[in-house]
């Protein structure tokens, strides 16, 4: 089951992002994002007994020198601990991340986590020209 994030989740949450990226860099972030107003949409995904994975979206907006900032929804970061990998739940959290994302005021997300990754079946955008 996907479904918002609620603040008793937090501790899972932290300890779900460690497992699954090997390092606490990305669980800071996520607290930080959260710290600072800037988490847009956060989903877990959850069983009956336990948490299993998570997505956050952070407000994004794009500045070009000749146009106001475009506002987007950075996807960073999404993870699963490993025993549940591999097995739709990123995909899943992404789908729904993805579509609550249109459905607020039409923000488009836009993956932006290391280097640039356009998943066009998830319906992130490749970048386009900003001038």
């Amino acid at each position: 089951m996907i479904r918002p994030a609620i603040p008793r989740d937090y501790p899972a949450i932290r300890q779900i992002i460690a497992h699954a990226f090997g390092q606490d860099d990305e669980a800071n972030l996520v607290e930080q994002l959260r710290a600072d107003g800037d988490a847009l949409v956060e989903f877990v995904a959850a069983s009956e007994i336990a948490l299993q994975g998570h997505i956050l979206y952070s407000a994004l907006a794009i500045e070009a020198r000749r146009r106001d900032a475009a506002r987007a929804a950075a996807l960073a970061p999404v993870s699963v601990l490993p025993a549940f990998q591999r097995q739709g739940l990123g995909m899943a959290l992404i789908e729904a991340g993805n579509a609550e994302c249109r459905a607020r005021a039409a923000l488009p997300p836009f993956s932006c986590w290391g280097m640039p990754i356009i998943i066009r079946g998830w319906g992130s955008r490749p970048p386009q020209p900003l001038l």
